[in-house]
C-alpha cells in the first residue's frame, strides 16, 4: 500500500475511534495475510526463471504464451487451460492453472520455440495422469522436441514407466512404473543431459535413474507439450502445468532447490506485522473529543 494512502486511512480512522477499531482489525489481517500471500506467489516460479539457460517457460496463467522470451504457444482441439486452480497446489499460488488435454489424437500446445538444444538440455513439467498408458493401449507425451534420430523427449510408456529420450533411441527411464494410485496425483518430473555425457531422470526431486547418452544435435524441431508431431498418436490423457525448457544440463542440486521451491512460502516480513499491530494500538487508544461546553470528555 502507498504511504499517502496509508496516511489517509489513519487520518479516516482518528475520526472514528469505535468503528475504525473494527476496520483496523481487518485492515490488520489483510496485512498479515494478503502481503505475505502475494511475497510468496513467485517462490516456484522465481526458482525456475533464477536456472540458468532458461529458454520457454509456460505457466499457463490465462496464456498459452511463454512468461519468458516471448515464445508462444498454439493449442489444437482436445488441449485447453483449465480453470484457476487447477494446477498444482505451489506454495503461496494455489491459484495456479493447468493445461488440459482429453486425450484424443492431436491434442497438444505447439511451441514457436523450434532451436536452442544441441548438447545439453532440460525438461521441467508437473504432470497429472487421468488415465494409464497401459489402459488407453498407446504412449503419453509430456513435452519435448521429437526429431527422427535425434530425440528429445518426455513421456510414459505402456509399461506406465517415464522415459527420457536424448539420442538415437537411446533412453532412462523410471525404475517403478506408475499405477492406479498415482491417477489424479499431481507429480514433478525433471529430465536433464548433456550429450555424450550424462542423462537423468527425476521425480519429486529425487533422482531415479541416470545413464550415459549418446550425441546430439539441435534439430530445429518445434517443442510440444502433450503430444508429439513426428511420432503420431501420443496423446496425452490428464493434465500438465508449469512447463520449462531449458539448453543446459540441470544439477541434482538446481532441481532439489526448484522442488523444494514448489512447498515453501516465504515468511511473514516482521515490518507488515509490526504496522498492523501499531495501527491496532493507534487506533484503539482512547481519542477526546471537544463538547458544546468546551470541555474534553474520554470515550
Amino acid at each position: 500500500m502507498h504511504l499517502t494512502n496509508i496516511k489517509l486511512f489513519l487520518g479516516g480512522l482518528r475520526m472514528y475511534s469505535t468503528r475504525g477499531l473494527g476496520f483496523a482489525v481487518a485492515f490488520a489481517v489483510l496485512l498479515s495475510v494478503a502481503v505475505p500471500s502475494a511475497r510468496a506467489q513467485f517462490v516456484y516460479a522465481n526458482a525456475v526463471t533464477a536456472q540458468p539457460g532458461l529458454l520457454a517457460y509456460y505457466q499457463f496463467a490465462g496464456t498459452t504464451n511463454s512468461s519468458v522470451n516471448g515464445y508462444t504457444g498454439t493449442l489444437t482441439t482436445g488441449a485447453s487451460i483449465d480453470i484457476i486452480g487447477s494446477g498444482p497446489a505451489l506454495a503461496g499460488d494455489p491459484n495456479n492453472q493447468a493445461l488440459n488435454f482429453n486425450g484424443t489424437s492431436g491434442n497438444e500446445l505447439q511451441s514457436s520455440l523450434s532451436n536452442g538444444v544441441s548438447t545439453a538440455g532440460s525438461i521441467l513439467a508437473w504432470v497429472n495422469l487421468a488415465q494409464l498408458p497401459s489402459t488407453a493401449g498407446r504412449i503419453f507425451y509430456l513435452a519435448g522436441q521429437s526429431a527422427v534420430g535425434n530425440d528429445f523427449d518426455l513421456q510414459i510408456q505402456t509399461d506406465n514407466k517415464i522415459y527420457f529420450y536424448t539420442d538415437s533411441g537411446g533412453s532412462v527411464s523410471s525404475p517403478t512404473a506408475l499405477t492406479a494410485a498415482d491417477l489424479g496425483t499431481w507429480m514433478f518430473v525433471a529430465a536433464t543431459f548433456t550429450a555424450s555425457g550424462d542423462r537423468n531422470l527425476y521425480i519429486n526431486g529425487t533422482l531415479v535413474n541416470s545413464n550415459v547418452p549418446g550425441g546430439h544435435y539441435d534439430s530445429g524441431s518445434a517443442f510440444t507439450i502433450g503430444y508429439s508431431n513426428v511420432f503420431g498418436g501420443r496423446a496425452f490423457n490428464g493434465d500438465i502445468a508449469q512447463v520449462a525448457f531449458f539448453n543446459t544440463d540441470l544439477s541434482a542440486a538446481q532441481i532439489a532447490a526448484i522442488d523444494t521451491a514448489a512447498f515453501t512460502a516465504i515468511p511473514e516480513p516482521p515490518g507488515i506485522a509490526l504496522l498492523g499491530v501499531g495501527l491496532l494500538v493507534f487506533v484503539a487508544q482512547p481519542r477526546r473529543r471537544s463538547m458544546p461546553n468546551g470541555v474534553g470528555v474520554k470515550r
